[in-house]
């Protein structure tokens, strides 16, 4: 079961409010609506009573608060614990590269960057030949992100076995009648990722293209919006943009998602 359907439904039993649990969760009211109600669904019997001055528990409600309350506990325990390992080991990134951008200048200052501002992050760089690297992916040694373009085909990926989704910006771009190239409009992109993460049960990440913008505030905006819309990450294209503005948009990203519940 989802823990985030249990945060949902106990933040709302102790606000006794639709409106004020999704703001001390930093959500919106839809979002903790549609979260209470895939939780009766998948139950198969009402937590509330609504009315139009107040929320009540039901019957069953109260007997299963108990709970739920039990695992968000144990849940934030384990998130704690979490976080004093990841303090202890040192971060490590990978990624992997065909040989010939080894000696490409952008490719270079980006990782220099990267660890001059994460200065306790250990980068592995695996340079080869993109055969190689095919197999890697096959091996399980990468992770491996199918790509959809909207809900039906998000549905059919995890169907097959994925452990994780991500947006393909090009099409989604085309099957919204848009080109790709920062061209679809953000609340495309919203409602497409919406409607995705509402079907699909494991981790989905958005292709958010350049960010739509040249202005990291802007960026940040967006990455609120698709983090909101249920998606737990985004990738970001670094395009032919001067690295400094790359570096801004992805510090303008990672702020936004901090605030994130």
């Amino acid at each position: 079961m989802d823990n985030r359907l249990l945060l949902a439904f106990v933040v709302v039993s102790e606000e006794k409010s639709f409106t004020r649990a999704a703001e001390r969760l930093r959500v919106s009211q839809p979002r903790i609506s549609l979260l209470i109600r895939k939780l009766e669904k998948m139950l198969g019997f009402d937590l509330f009573r609504r009315t139009s001055r107040h929320v009540e528990l039901t019957e069953h409600g109260n007997i299963f608060l108990p709970a739920a309350l039990a695992v968000c506990a144990a849940d934030d325990a384990a998130e704690r614990l979490a976080r004093s390992l990841r303090e202890e080991e040192r971060m490590r990134v990978r990624f992997g590269a065909p040989f010939y951008t080894a000696t490409i200048p952008e490719r270079v200052r980006i990782v220099d960057e990267y660890l001059s501002r994460a200065p306790t992050a250990k980068l592995e760089i695996h340079n080869g030949l993109t055969p190689s690297m095919i197999r890697q992916l096959h091996e399980g040694e990468l992770l491996i992100l199918p790509n959809a373009w909207d809900a039906g085909s998000a549905r059919l990926i995890e169907s097959r076995g994925a452990k994780a989704i991500a947006t393909t910006s090009a099409g989604l771009a085309w099957s919204n009648g848009y080109p790709d190239g920062d061209a679809l409009p953000v609340d495309r992109l919203v409602a497409a990722v919406r409607s995705i993460a509402r079907v699909i049960g494991v981790p989905l990440t958005a292709d958010i293209e350049g960010g739509y913008s040249d202005d990291p505030a802007a960026v940040s905006k967006v990455v609120a919006a698709i983090l909101d819309a249920g998606a737990v990450g985004i990738n970001i294209e670094d395009g032919s943009s001067p690295p400094d503005l790359l570096c801004a948009k992805i510090a303008a990203a990672r702020q936004s998602a901090e605030r994130e519940p």
